[in-house]
């Protein structure tokens, strides 16, 4: 992975904190998800307890959200923080792509096509992991 990520970016980018693209945070919350289950099956190995799994499991949580906030803390803002109100009101709040969960939930699936198609992939696994296309056929 490594690797990978130095081919893709120089090394000064990979401390960067660019929150919508291949950067730090994408590549410290994944090495370290990666090293953390790592480290996990590793004791589990040896010493087989589930508390021990779970001990383990929230430690390694712990520490990646903690350096995760401390190191790329302007990521969890909202991406449309900066913008003027008045371009989120008559702009923003119409596109489908941009709109909270909770208000897609208020506009319920019709509404929403996000929503519609989570409920269709939803039926399709309900049905046995039927394909949806494919029992219509």
């Amino acid at each position: 992975m490594l690797v990978f990520a130095s081919a893709l970016l120089p090394l000064p980018a990979l401390a960067s904190p660019v929150c919508d693209s291949l950067g730090g945070p994408l590549l410290l919350l994944t090495i370290g998800g990666g090293v953390s289950l790592t480290l996990m099956v590793g004791i589990d190995r040896y010493r087989s307890a589930l508390w021990l799994r779970l001990v383990t499991a929230t430690g390694s949580a712990v520490a990646l959200i903690g350096a995760f906030i401390s190191l790329f803390g302007g990521c969890l803002a909202s991406p449309y923080a900066q913008l003027d109100p008045l371009v989120v009101s008559l702009w923003l709040d119409k596109v489908q792509e941009t709109i909270s969960l909770a208000a897609m939930l208020r506009l319920g699936p019709v509404g929403s096509p996000q929503l519609l198609c989570v409920s269709f992939n939803y039926l399709g696994d309900s049905r046995g992991g039927a394909d949806p296309i494919e029992s219509a056929r």
